[in-house]
């Protein structure tokens, strides 16, 4: 590609689908009138520079190569974009970001109970991507999105140190009051396996959605997550999904907090458990449990807010929030008056 593409600027619709071109000139930025974009088939490029302001559609459908997007414009608003099928994405700069466990700072690995790193770093997980459609076989990742971090890895419970467990859907707690004590945030275990549906056992009870859903009762916040990776496990295996919710700043003690959890239908809850992170903790049972976390999206949630103290934490129907997020509640109510939740 000319690297002086930029002066074209009158152009609006750029087709370079099916090219084996690698990178695109950082100059496209300048074609200020640009509205649509087509990559698609593009199957060696690999990443993307900053892109005009002007763009309203983009075409990365079968982009195998591409691993990183960076600064994609209006993508929380007007942007229509299609990343079906980019199997080796990893990032798009102010969304997601999926890192090795291995590069990731061994203190917020051993704030997560995950101790022995060089032994982990060697086991491979299979991971869905929700926004590409594609599954790959990794080491184990860390995920990092909004304020919350993940991991998916192989296990059959929740760690000992948890102070609140269930086989249930759901568990509602009040934040102990530990004077002195900074409430940092959460941290959650879900611990599932593929469904066997044997029996009438209510925990065999699967959603559309994988997610967990935090409310503040006490506070009238709720935050509605749908992770973009999820961890597939092996058949006759159990997989954990191990998260910090990084949001102390969002609860004081005393506060009455109910956190749920739903699953597709391929999948069976086994167990899940909560974990109120503090900045200290008293000597033998953990200390500075602070978990810091590389915030994608920072501390600002408000493109995801759907109502006044309501947010729907997910990236792959950007312009669906609010019929999506109906549509979850419509599942919830009817779990709850099943009793289920």
């Amino acid at each position: 590609m000319p690297r002086d593409i930029g002066v074209l600027s009158l152009l609006r619709n750029l087709n370079l689908s099916g090219n084996p071109i690698c990178s695109i000139p950082d100059s496209i930025n300048c074609l200020t009138q640009l509205q649509s974009l087509a990559l698609d088939s593009c199957t060696r490029l690999q990443s993307l520079p900053e892109l005009p302001m002007s763009l309203n559609d983009l075409d990365l459908f079968k982009c195998r190569s591409l691993e990183m997007v960076t600064n994609l414009p209006n993508i929380l608003s007007s942007l229509d974009m299609i990343l079906n099928s980019c199997d080796k994405l990893v990032e798009v700069q102010g969304l997601f970001k999926l890192v090795p466990i291995v590069n990731i700072d061994a203190q917020i690995i051993n704030k997560l109970g995950l101790f022995n790193l060089e032994v982990i770093g060697e086991v491979k997980v299979e991971l869905l991507n929700n926004m590409a459609l594609s599954k790959r076989k990794l080491p184990l990742q860390g995920l990092y999105e909004f304020n919350i971090f993940s991991t998916f890895l192989p296990g059959s419970e929740v760690p000992r140190w948890f102070n609140n467990k269930s086989t249930g859907f759901s568990i509602c707690f009040n934040v102990p009051l530990l004077p002195n004590l900074k409430i940092q945030g959460l941290n959650v275990c879900v611990v599932y396996a593929r469904a066997e549906r044997k029996n009438n056992d209510p925990r065999n009870k699967s959603w559309n959605e994988f997610c967990i859903k935090t409310n503040n009762n006490t506070k009238h916040l709720k935050w509605s997550y749908i992770p973009t990776f999820v961890g597939i496990p092996e058949d006759n295996e159990d997989m954990i999904w191990l998260s910090h919710w990084n949001m102390g700043n969002q609860f004081e003690c005393g506060d009455e907090v109910d956190v749920s959890v739903f699953l597709w239908s391929t999948f069976y809850l086994k167990e899940f458990g909560i974990h109120v992170v503090y900045e200290q903790e008293k000597k033998g049972i953990q200390q500075d449990a602070y978990l810091p976390t590389l915030n994608v999206i920072d501390h600002d949630l408000s493109a995801y807010q759907v109502r006044p103290g309501m947010f729907f934490l997910c990236h792959r129907d950007f312009f669906l929030y609010q019929s999506s997020l109906q549509q979850f509640e419509l599942i919830e109510d009817g779990a709850q008056s099943k009793g289920l939740i």
